[in-house]
């Protein structure tokens, strides 16, 4: 899997200034993290899910569980997802090839493990870090390979790859030429463009969305993003058409966590007395790099919900993707009918077609 990126010629190369040299960092097989497993069913399924990896090829995942939790808090940008009170993986899986991440993704969707792909480790609700259902983390570090272009203009980016590892390699290169995304070195390619790619010249130059295109080969698509047309307009859209983009943020020290509430309180309250301001005509509607599950949640566990997931999530689904919500189950549908890649605010596809398909798993 892999971004293909258009360059732009910058009015400067201040780009450049502050993009250290990345470390490249690999972790080897015998890294040990703690699992916290559903369920014993899951627990004996782990040692199938080894077997399935090892049999095939896959070495570079965590097997034996002890409190090193190092190769989990590796790239976690959000020390909440630390806390006990949310579930861990069964095991990191680390494939150094897209060939190795087909075959984790075919040996988890057997097993009947919820995926999770880790590319930075920086949504705001943990989307690559934990789930309600056993599961197992897919960290793409190991796929962050860059190759740039200068004759064309354009750079081959795998998802593994964080925005440093990008605009350092770009810098290398060329001293004029710039890709517009966020301003954080850490961000993973993967999560940051999928979701659209709002960054400090993104005004002037468009998102990192627009700018980028998808290689696609026979690996699933994950957590089906915004390569699809439909979306990338709305973005590109919105983009021409909205005066300002907020974001509201709380942090607090690690000695003041139990005070975390009354943050959240505060910062609740600061969102909804800004509301009154917001014209009628103009609703308040969401950037979905900015995930917030305060707009709903979908327990995929519960049937009824599930066989009501296309109304429950167009509450949310309008708000990130305006009228293009319908277009993208559709998309959605044709792409990922089993839903084997979906977390509590992902499109859903067509209900009737996940029952057809069940089989095919």
């Amino acid at each position: 899997m892999a971004w293909l990126a258009w360059l732009q010629n910058f009015e400067s190369t201040a780009l450049r200034s502050w993009v250290a040299e990345p470390v490249s960092v690999r972790l080897g097989s015998a890294i040990i993290l703690s699992p916290t497993l559903a369920s014993n069913d899951h627990h004996i399924n782990i040692e199938s899910l080894y077997s399935c990896l090892a049999s095939n090829g896959v070495q570079n995942f965590t097997t034996t569980p002890n409190d090193n939790h190092c190769l989990f808090n590796h790239v976690i940008q959000n020390p909440i997802f630390t806390r006990p009170v949310f579930n861990k993986p069964a095991t990191i899986v680390l494939p150094q090839s897209k060939e190795q991440l087909a075959t984790t993704i075919s040996c988890c969707t057997h097993g009947s493990w919820t995926i999770r792909l880790r590319s930075g480790g920086h949504s705001y609700e943990g989307l690559s870090q934990t789930a309600q259902t056993p599961f197992v983390i897919i960290d793409l570090m190991n796929l962050n390979r860059v190759e740039i272009d200068l004759e064309s203009e354009t750079a081959w980016v795998e998802s593994g790859a964080t925005l440093g590892e990008i605009y350092y390699a770009i810098s290398q290169a060329s001293d004029e030429l710039g890709f517009s995304a966020d301003s954080s070195p850490t961000v993973g390619s993967g999560g940051h463009i999928s979701g659209g790619g709002f960054g400090m010249m993104s005004r002037k130059y468009g998102l990192a969305s627009i700018m980028s295109s998808m290689h696609c080969s026979s690996i699933p698509r994950p957590y089906f993003g915004p390569w699809i047309d439909g979306r990338r307009r709305v973005l590109g859209d919105s983009r021409k058409g909205t005066l300002m983009m907020v974001e509201y943020i709380v942090a607090w020290n690690m000695d003041e966590d139990l005070e975390s509430h009354k943050f959240l309180s505060w910062l609740n309250e600061l969102y909804e007395y800004v509301g009154q301001f917001i014209v009628d005509g103009n609703p308040r509607v969401s950037y979905v790099n900015h995930v917030d599950f305060d707009l709903g949640e979908i327990d995929w566990r519960n049937e009824s919900s599930a066989s009501n997931a296309i109304e429950i999530s167009r509450k949310w689904g309008e708000k990130y993707f305006l009228s293009n919500y319908d277009r993208l189950v559709r998309a959605k549908t044709d792409i990922d009918p089993n839903n084997v890649f979906q977390h509590p605010q992902s499109i859903p596809p067509l209900l009737g077609l996940i029952k057809n398909n069940k089989d095919e798993l």
